[in-house]
């Protein structure tokens, strides 16, 4: 029974969140005033008002160490799909069902696990869903093909995912993420089946040259960019 109290907090996020009808900070205030809730009278240990105070100022330090790289890679993004006066790509229409195909491949095998792993925190999957928006996909594609794009990363906003990985491994993160680079590339091999099936689904069909040109810009790309 505790531990299902100490998981209400993320719960009532989640439970916001799904509804619709909070924002993304009333959602956040809605966790914190639970998870204080909770700390306050099911702690395992002696925790008051002042561990309350303290507590919230390191989160509060934690969470600010990492705004600048949310900013920069939106920044990353205006710059990368707005070049000067250019209208907003979700904005503009795609000439024919190819360019629609390459645009979708490029947005979840390239350019949005580059974004996550140069700047992470949700950012590469914000930029991936800006350019699949373009192609008038339904929220449930639309989200998957995002995810998707997500899956291929390692190491996450300041290699996060490495370290932690690493830790457990009991080895360096360098080390782990050279050797993991080629067990993604396989996986990413296998997603090539499961993301041509979602697209033709979506609706953003191509026949065996697309998908043999998906396979070779995708595959090249993933190894050097390990």
């Amino acid at each position: 029974m505790t531990y299902i109290l100490w998981t209400l907090p993320a719960v009532a996020v989640i439970a916001a969140i799904a509804n619709g009808r909070l924002g993304t900070l009333a959602a956040s205030l809605l966790g914190l005033s639970a998870a204080l809730l909770v700390a306050l009278t099911t702690a395992p240990l002696d925790f008051r008002g002042p561990d309350a105070v303290i507590a919230l100022a390191r989160g509060a330090w934690i969470g600010w160490i990492v705004v600048p790289y949310i900013l920069g890679g939106l920044l990353f993004w205006q710059m990368a799909i707005r070049p000067g006066n250019a209208a907003m790509p979700v904005e503009a229409t795609l000439p024919d069902a190819r360019a629609r195909r390459r645009l979708l491949f490029t947005a979840c095998f390239l350019i949005g696990p580059f974004a996550e792993s140069a700047t992470g925190f949700g950012v590469g999957i914000i930029g991936t869903m800006m350019l699949v928006r373009r192609l008038d996909v339904a929220p449930i594609p639309l989200l998957a093909f995002s995810l998707l794009s997500q899956t291929m990363i390692l190491w996450g906003g300041m290699g996060s995912g490495a370290i932690v990985a690493a830790a457990f491994a009991r080895t360096d993160p360098t080390t782990l993420a050279v050797h993991a680079s080629f067990f993604l590339v396989a996986f990413n091999v296998l997603w090539l089946p499961l993301y041509w099936r979602m697209a033709d689904k979506a609706g953003i069909t191509g026949g065996w040259g697309e998908e043999a040109m998906d396979a070779l810009l995708g595959m090249p790309g993933k190894a050097a960019g390990r």
